[in-house]
């Protein structure tokens, strides 16, 4: 559900009176602005302790691995300042167009989640129009800042989005991971209409 305009900004809905914005906003991006998502694990490796007595014997005490969250970074071609409000916060002034960051002394960063959605094709040679389903990847819990943005003659400017999703734990104290996975039909997916949400 999105609440969003002046008045919900005012109200406080989706962070607004904190970290800016318009209220609690949904953004799509499912046509050529996105150019691609790179999605690396946050992962503690496994740890060995080892106690060696008087004789030599080692006892070994083996601690697995275990998933932080993930630090996606997405890169999309064209400048969007309500995303980059939406992920770092700052001051967006819809009215003159203009953007400022946020302030060397405003370190905590709005909280956001997001949902990727990829195609899924079977095996052989397909056109890109024949997708067999979708793969969604739910980000529960997640912050973010602009990357660096080149700008160079005879390139194209990207523009690239950091962020880093973490489980977190609900007013009820449910616990819940940094992300979760599905796999859905194409039914499933034209259900949620997402690539036709508008604001």
């Amino acid at each position: 559900m999105q609440i969003w305009g002046p008045l919900a900004g005012a109200l406080d809905f989706g962070q607004s009176a904190r970290h800016g914005g318009e209220g609690l906003k949904v953004l799509s991006f499912f046509s050529d602005e996105l150019i691609s998502v790179t999605m690396p694990k946050d992962v503690k490796d496994r740890e060995e302790i080892d106690l060696e007595s008087a004789k030599g014997t080692i006892k070994r005490m083996i601690i697995g691995a275990t998933y932080l969250g993930m630090s996606p970074l997405i890169t999309i071609n064209q400048k969007n300042y309500e995303l980059v409000e939406m992920v770092q916060g700052g001051k967006l002034d819809r009215l003159a167009g203009t953007y400022n960051p946020p302030k060397p002394n405003e370190s905590e960063h709005p909280t956001f989640w997001y949902e990727i959605f990829s195609a899924i094709y079977g095996d052989g040679s397909h056109n890109m129009g024949n997708v067999g389903g979708y793969e969604r990847i739910l980000l529960r819990n997640a912050i973010g800042i602009e990357g660096d943005t080149p700008i160079d003659t005879k390139a194209w400017t990207t523009y690239p989005i950091q962020t880093t999703c973490t489980g977190y734990t609900d007013e009820n104290g449910v616990t819940f991971t940094a992300w979760e996975e599905q796999t859905l039909t194409l039914e499933q997916f034209d259900a949620l209409r997402v690539n036709r949400i508008s604001a």
